[in-house]
C-alpha cells in the first residue's frame, strides 16, 4: 500500500489537483496544510496565503497564477469539510514544537483534542485519524487518550537506527516519516547506496513514508535523469517504502494508475528502477567530490523525551507611565531575552491523505 501525503502552506496549485477547486471530493489529492498562528488576536482571513516555492532561489516558482489562491481555515472547518468527502481515506495532523507552547501558556495537544472530538472524530470509524510529530511526548499523550494512528517524525537524515530506539518508537507510533537520504544518501546530487533503515523499520511492524518528493529536476538526484516517476518508482521498487509525502499529486496518481506495474518479466525497461549507486561508480578519481560523513544512527537520547509540561498561565501585559523603560530579562547565561512577540508558525498542520496501493 503507497499512500500518497501532500501538503501546501496557504494557495492550492489547481494544475495539480485535476480539478477545478473539488479537491477533496473528486481525487482527495491535496492536503491543506493550516498554520495556527498566536499573535495577540490576528485575523488570519485578512491574510493573503502564497503558494510555496521550494526551489525559487534557481528562479523556479510554481504557478505564479494560481500563487494567492485560497485562504486560510481553522481546524474545526477544516474537519468539517474533510468529514463530508466522502473519498477521503482520512486525516493527518501535524503537531511540533508542542513543549515550548505549553510554556508560553498554548496547550495544543489538548486544543487538537478537543477539536477533533467535538467533529465526531473519536466516535466514528469511516476516516483514518493519524497524529504526526518529532516530539515522542506529543504521541504520549495522544496514545494514553485516544486510538488514533501515530506517526514519530524522525527530524534528521539518519544512516542507520539502533534496535533499542526501534523498540521505544513503537512504544508510542506505528509509522514513521524520513527524509529521501535516509534511503538513499547522497553526496552532490549523486546517489552513494542505500541503507537498511527502511527493511529495519518494517521488520518492527512499523510503516515507513519518505519526503519530499517534487517535480522540479533540481529537487532530485542527477540519478533520475529529471524523471519524477523514476524517483517514485524507485524508492517504491528498490527501498519498498510504504508512502510517499509529495508536493505534486498528479504524479503520484499518475505512477499508480501506470498500467506498467506489476507485469513481472513483461515489465518495460523504462519502468526500471535506478541502481543505487551506479551512476556515482562513473565518476573517475579526479573528478569525484569530496568524501562526507556518513549520517548519524538514530539512538535513544533522539526519541526520548520528558513528558508535556504542563500548560503555564498567559501573561497579561501591563501598562506602563509614558517615558520609563524596563531592562529586558536576563537568561541564566547573563545575556537579555526577547519575548515581546511570539509567532508560531508551526504550531499544527493538518493533512488530508489518499490511497495509492
Amino acid at each position: 500500500m503507497l499512500q500518497n501525503k501532500l501538503c501546501y502552506s496557504g494557495a492550492f496549485d489547481p494544475s495539480q489537483n485535476g480539478a477545478s477547486g473539488d479537491v477533496l471530493v473528486r481525487l482527495a489529492q491535496v492536503q491543506w496544510n493550516i498554520y495556527l498562528q498566536t499573535c495577540h488576536g490576528l485575523d488570519t482571513q485578512s491574510l493573503t496565503p502564497l503558494i510555496s516555492s521550494p526551489q525559487s532561489a534557481y528562479e523556479l516558482f510554481r504557478n505564479p497564477k494560481f500563487k494567492n489562491s485560497g485562504k486560510f481555515l481553522t481546524l474545526s472547518d477544516f474537519l468539517a469539510m474533510a468529514k463530508n468527502a466522502r473519498s477521503l481515506y482520512g486525516v493527518l495532523i501535524s503537531i511540533e514544537n508542542a513543549p515550548y507552547l505549553a510554556e508560553q501558556g498554548y496547550g495544543v495537544t489538548d486544543a487538537v483534542l478537543n477539536t477533533l472530538s467535538k467533529a465526531g472524530y473519536d466516535k466514528q470509524t469511516a476516516q483514518t485519524v493519524m497524529i504526526q510529530s518529532s516530539n515522542s511526548s506529543v504521541l504520549m499523550k495522544f496514545k494514553s487518550k485516544t486510538n488514533y494512528k501515530l506517526v514519530y517524525k524522525v527530524d534528521e537524515d539518519i544512516g542507520g537506527a539502533e534496535s533499542t530506539t526501534i523498540d521505544d518508537i513503537k512504544r508510542f507510533a506505528s509509522a514513521v516519516v524520513i527524509s529521501k537520504d535516509c534511503v538513499f544518501p547522497e553526496n552532490t546530487a549523486f546517489i552513494t547506496g542505500v541503507t537498511d533503515v527502511v527493511p529495519r523499520l518494517q521488520k518492527a511492524n512499523l510503516s515507513v513514508y519518505v519526503q519530499t518528493f517534487s517535480n522540479e529536476f533540481v529537487s532530485q538526484a542527477w540519478d533520475y535523469l529529471s524523471d519524477a516517476t523514476v524517483e517514485i518508482n524507485s524508492f517504491y521498487t528498490v527501498a519498498g517504502i510504504d508512502g510517499v509525502i509529495t508536493d505534486f499529486p498528479k504524479t503520484s496518481n499518475r505512477y499508480r494508475r501506470n498500467r506498467c506495474l506489476n507485469r513481472g518479466d513483461k515489465t518495460p525497461g523504462y519502468m526500471s528502477p535506478v541502481e543505487p549507486g551506479s551512476l556515482w561508480k562513473l565518476i573517475t578519481n579526479d573528478y569525484l567530490p569530496p568524501a562526507e560523513a556518513p549520517n548519524p544512527y538514530l539512538i535513544e537520547a533522539d526519541v526520548i523525551e520528558p513528558p508535556l509540561p504542563p500548560v503555564a498561565p498567559k501573561t497579561t501585559p501591563t501598562s506602563r507611565p509614558s517615558g520609563t523603560a524596563t531592562a529586558p530579562a536576563s537568561s541564566p547565561n547573563g545575556q537579555p531575552q526577547v519575548s515581546a512577540f511570539v509567532m508560531v508558525p508551526l504550531m499544527a498542520a493538518l493533512l488530508v491523505i489518499y490511497l495509492l496501493f
